[in-house]
Order: C-alpha cells, then sequence, then structure tokens
C-alpha cells in the first residue's frame, strides 16, 4: 500500500464518527506511545523506511536471524503474529 494509508484509515475514522453525530475528540501520542525504541512498556512500535520490505522477506524464509536487521525486536514480534495468522489459515 502506499505511505499515508495509515493516516488515511484513521481521518476516515474520525470523520464517520463526526457523521455519525458524535464528538470525536483527538489526542497527541507521546514518543513512549509511538515507540521507535521497541521499548517493552512501549504502545505502538513503529517501522517506517524500506527495511519493513526487506523484513517481509525475512519473514518468508522459514529460518532467519533478526539480528541481521536494524530492528531485530520489532521482526521478532512480527514473525509471532504472523506465524499465528497461517496457523489460522
Amino acid at each position: 500500500l502506499r505511505w499515508g494509508v495509515d493516516q488515511l484509515a484513521m481521518y476516515a475514522v474520525y470523520a464517520n464518527i463526526r457523521d455519525l453525530g458524535e464528538d470525536p475528540s483527538i489526542h497527541l501520542l507521546d514518543d513512549r506511545a509511538v515507540d521507535y525504541t521497541y521499548f517493552d512498556d512501549g504502545f505502538v512500535w513503529c517501522n517506517s523506511g524500506g527495511g519493513k520490505f526487506m523484513q517481509l522477506k525475512m519473514l518468508a524464509k522459514e529460518n532467519f536471524d533478526a539480528t541481521e536487521l536494524d530492528r531485530p525486536r520489532y521482526l521478532e514480534a512480527l514473525k509471532v503474529y504472523s506465524d499465528q495468522l497461517r496457523a489460522a489459515k
């Protein structure tokens, strides 16, 4: 998907809530909530840039070393969810 699709999705939800007559509110998240450092208590672990495509290629392999990439904790967590999705099919 193109860059920005996540922001577009969030705006669509906001606009829909507003159109339904509700009073949507917006709050800014701090650097602990939007977390590129992957702290254990981070709320949203982010991933951006070209590295995310390499991570998807790594997930396609049966065996991979997460430390080969610049975001090993993110890749390890992504693999857990990826494996759960595959098992559910």
